[in-house]
């Protein structure tokens, strides 16, 4: 039997069984990013991914069930971030918003490459539509549409900015987006 590493064995002795595997997804989440960074996903095994992660095959298993499912643990507290802003997006505040939206896509924006890369553009925007319609408890086909168009021009507006360098600064993208989503296209 493989023998957790030292750190993270340390780590979680005197805590929770939550607590420890909040270490052992961080440590998992971490060394996944760092591993697609040298290498495609598709070539990540698990094996790799445990030992860079520093823990031990249980483990693992105990917490996630696939490599996919590492990166949407990520994705969804990313999205779960940036739909809370979507889903109160205020007129009055709309500006304001997008410039938020937009830095915490700049703070993300490695990781966020590494996802598209990896052909996880399609969960992104899926996941970013679910976030929103989660209040939807009705099933409103209206509500659904206006969230599937916020998704939508939210996760196109952010991955060409990030494709792009960010060159833009962040004030002329946000104030485009806004003045679309107030005026539509005229």
């Amino acid at each position: 039997m493989k023998k957790i590493d030292e750190p993270v064995r340390k780590d979680t002795l005197h805590m929770s069984n939550r607590q420890a595997n909040t270490v052992i997804r961080q440590n998992i989440e971490a060394a996944m990013l760092l591993l697609m960074r040298e290498k495609a996903f598709s070539d990540i095994t698990i094996t790799e991914l445990i030992k860079r992660a520093g823990v031990s095959r249980v483990s693992y298993y105990r917490n996630y069930d696939s490599k996919e499912s590492v990166l949407e643990n990520y994705l969804d507290r990313f999205v779960f971030r940036s739909a809370c802003i979507l889903a109160q997006f205020d007129s009055t505040r709309g500006m304001e918003q997008w410039l938020l939206l937009l830095e915490m896509t700049r703070s993300s924006a490695d990781e966020y490459k590494l996802f598209m890369d990896a052909g996880f553009g399609d969960t992104i925007l899926r996941r970013f539509i679910a976030a929103l319609d989660r209040d939807n408890t009705e099933h409103d086909k209206e509500v659904h549409a206006k969230n599937c168009y916020l998704a939508g021009a939210f996760f196109a507006v952010i991955t060409q900015w990030v494709k792009d360098g960010m060159d833009t600064e962040a004030s002329v993208v946000a104030k485009v987006a806004n003045d679309l989503m107030l005026k539509g296209l005229s």
